[in-house]
Parts: structure tokens; sequence; C-alpha cells
């Protein structure tokens, strides 16, 4: 009987147990479906908008950091395309030509514009192994970059897309890259042929901008280029081409290249409330750092730098508290090599503390502005201002797109940092409207940025580390 009692007993005391943690676990998932029913009510009366921004799909990751990434293959995969203009520094064309949809490998007119020297053998092998629809140009120092002509039923239609990476399996693979996409562009109307823009024969600031930049090439297969996309409406675009090209620049056309022209935009264009200006940071992430660019202040690097000896030995005393670590799993990109170079001004949201992504509803900060670029941060890319500040020496051709909240023009926009467990971030506290325009895009490392310790340091070629990774 005492055995039995016993038993009885603890079959009682367990099926209490178990019936108050069911009704712990129903209370638990009636709070959290109650706030997730809040979330998603408050989602729902938001308005949510493409940025054209996104990271590139890296292999290692899992389908869930993998969450709203492109591949190459969807980028000039299209099985519409009938001609290709490639321009990058390094080019595998096999890896191209592999990445273009079956049906058109064989017909559609690729350009591959090239900066690689080392590469011009292996891309006219490559090219000689292919059916000759493919052509090359070699220019030093190019950017990422593809224009694609497409025709869907007898419509022809442009794409432009401007990324971070190579041409090549490794950086499309294996390295945290972004990639910034135009939306379908179509032919202008009759009417807007002419353009909109006074004293302009282009339609769109974007436009002219865009083919402004290609034609410093000075190349006969740019001109071409410029001749087909200025028939194309690329009114709908919310970016600001941000370009470098090579040459002595001088009076009004320095404010066109480099860091002068990302200094007229960010002064000209770009909005900085004064709540903003003293609560915000910059945060840049680059591949590498060519010689002493000046000291940056109230400045943060977020990103693995690749520096000299000599650069290290001449920064090293003062520039590590400047850094901040390639880190965050909120990111969803902690393990992949960075190549994301990016140049962004945001307010972090203070009400989250945690890296861990999982429980985000708010986002993580608000962006004042955004810029994806080809652009390291060096004087090659940026411009040296010689002779008194009035002559701007640029020796690389770079290019990126600069995004702010204003472009979206309904006076509530706001650009709010995304992550794979939030592709939809609500609002942060500090943002007043009720219903704003939310643009969400991903940023792959850690928010708030975790600062360098005294362990820490840059890869160099200065310090070697034999750690594995």
């Amino acid at each position: 009987m005492i055995r039995g009692s016993a038993h009885n007993l603890k079959r009682t005391r367990e099926s209490n147990i178990k019936e108050s943690h069911d009704s712990e676990e129903r209370a638990s998932k009636k709070s959290v479906n109650v706030e997730q029913s809040v979330s998603e009510i408050a989602k729902s009366s938001n308005k949510y908008l493409d940025s054209g921004v996104k990271l590139t799909y890296v292999v290692d990751c899992t389908a869930k950091e993998n969450i709203d990434t492109v591949k190459l293959k969807d980028i000039i995969g299209d099985e519409n395309l009938e001609e290709l203009y490639q321009f990058n520094f390094t080019v595998d064309l096999e890896y191209l030509m592999s990445n273009l949809a079956e049906n058109v490998r064989s017909t559609a007119k690729v350009h591959v514009i090239h900066g690689m020297r080392e590469s011009a053998p292996i891309l006219e092998t490559s090219q000689n192994s292919e059916d000759g629809s493919s052509s090359l140009s070699e220019r030093k120092r190019l950017l990422s970059k593809n224009v694609g002509q497409m025709g869907k039923n007898n419509v022809p239609y442009v794409k432009v897309a401007i990324v971070t990476a190579n041409i090549c399996y490794a950086d499309w693979n294996n390295m945290c890259q972004a990639a910034y996409q135009t939306p379908i562009i179509s032919l202008k109307s009759i009417r807007s042929t002419t353009g909109i823009l006074i004293g302009s024969e282009h339609g769109s600031p974007f436009e002219r901008d865009l083919l402004t930049y290609f034609r410093a090439y000075r190349m006969q297969v740019t001109d071409n280029l410029c001749a087909k996309l200025e028939k194309y409406d690329f009114s709908e675009c919310k970016a600001v081409i941000i370009g470098s090209t090579p040459g002595y620049h001088k009076g009004e056309d320095m404010q066109n290249w480099g860091l002068k022209r990302l200094q007229y935009v960010l002064t000209k264009k770009v909005d900085i409330t004064p709540e903003c200006q003293k609560n915000s940071i910059v945060l840049t992430q680059m591949k590498s750092l060519e010689g002493e660019y000046g000291r940056p202040h109230d400045l943060a690097f977020a990103g693995f730098l690749r520096m000299a000896g000599a650069t290290y030995q001449s920064l090293h005393n003062w520039f590590p508290k400047y850094l901040c670590k390639w880190a965050g799993k909120a990111g969803g990109r902690e393990r992949a090599m960075p190549h994301y170079k990016s140049y962004t001004r945001l307010r972090v949201n203070k009400d989250i503390t945690s890296d861990s992504s999982e429980n985000d509803k708010d986002a993580r900060a608000s962006i004042a502005w955004h810029l994806v670029t080809s652009a390291n941060l060096s004087r090659a890319a940026w411009g040296d201002l010689q002779k008194n500040g009035s002559q701007l020496h640029i020796r690389h051709y770079e290019l990126g797109v600069l995004i702010y909240p204003d472009l979206w023009e309904d006076g509530q926009a706001h650009i709010l940092v995304a992550n794979h467990s939030n592709t939809q971030p609500l609002p942060p506290k500090f943002i007043s409207e009720q219903h704003p325009t939310i643009i969400p895009v991903r940023i792959p490392y850690g928010l708030p940025p975790a600062e360098y310790t005294k362990s820490d340091h840059c890869w160099t070629t200065a310090v070697v580390d034999v750690d594995s990774d």
C-alpha cells in the first residue's frame, strides 16, 4: 500500500507538474502570440519598400542566414538576356559564362572590360574556347558593375547592378559582398525622351551621373553603351551615383568625383537632424587601407583591414581605438570573409543589447545614409587634394551608390537595419511617425559594434597570425 500510495502520489505530482507546465506553456505561447499579433499588425500598417541593396549568397552560411540574398546567376542569368557589359578588375570568363542562362550563352553579346593585366591571357584563352560572342577590353583599375540589356515579348529593358565582388567563384561564394540592382528599366516614352532636367538631355540625375561616369572611360565600347542607355528611363532609381575616375580634376569638375563628390552630396542633399548628429556614428568596412589618409574623428571602422607594414607602423599607436570587430551573430556573416565595402552613418537602437537576432522585432539601428562601393579607403580611390585644395588627383576607377531616406520623397521614409531573422524591422522608439515608410537594409556586422580590445589587431603584412580561424 505504501509503495502503491507513493507511486500514485508520484503520478499525481507528475500530473500536477505537467498541468502546471502546460498551463505556463499555454500562457507563454499566448503571450508570444499576442506579441506576434501586435508585431504583425504593426508591420501591416507600415509600408516596406526595396532599397535595391542586398547581401550576396555565401555557401557556408545557413539557409536562414542566406534569406533575401542574391547570387551572380540571379543578376545575369536572365533567359531574355541579349547583351551584357561586365566591368571588373578580375574576371574569370568561364565562371561568368557559366552563370548565364543556357539558352543565351551562344547568342548574347558579352562585353568584358577588365583592369587586371594578369587576367588578360586567361581571358583570351577562355574567349577562344567560347563561341565568339564575347569581346574584351582592358582598362586599368576598374570596378564591379554589370549592365544587362534584355527583351521579353519584344519589349526591351535593361538592369544595372553595382557589386563589390570580382567575377570569380571565391568572391561570389565564400565572401561577404553586397550588390545594388536597379529596378527593371524600360524605354522612355516619346514625351520624356528629351529629359526633365533643366539644361540636360537626360531624364534623371541617376541617368546623368551614370552616363557621365561611363563616358569618362573614353572608349568606343562605353560610348556605344551610353548611346543605348540614354534611351531608357532611370527615373525610378532611388540612389545617387558616387564614382571616381583617374585624372587631375579641377574647378567644378572636382565635385563630380571621389571624396569631393561624396562631400557635395552629403552637404547639399542629405539632411542630418541635430538629434541624429548627436547620437549617430559612422561605420565603414573596407578591404584595405592605403597610406595614412588622415585621422578619422568620431569614426569607427567595422571590418577587416589589409595594411602594408609601413602603414601599420605609422598608424598602430592611435588607429586601433577606432576599430571594431568583424563580428556579430545578428549580422549573419560572422564566419564569412568581409569584402563588403561600405560607409554608413547610423543611429543605434540602445534598447537592443543582445547579439542574438532571434527575438528582434525593432530595428537595431536607423540609417541616415549608406554607401556601397568598390572603393577602399585610399587616396588612389577617393582622391588626393593637391595645390592648396584646388586639384583632386584620382588614380582608380571606382563606383558606388549612396542611399538616404529623402530619396523616397514621402517625408516619412526611414532606412532601417534588417537582418536574416528580422527582414521587416519595426521602427525604434526614437522614430516618432506612426506609420512610416520603411526601407530595410541588411548590415552584415554586429550592432552595437564591438570595439577592439588590447589583444586584437588588424591582419597586416607587418603582423602575421598563424592561428587557424
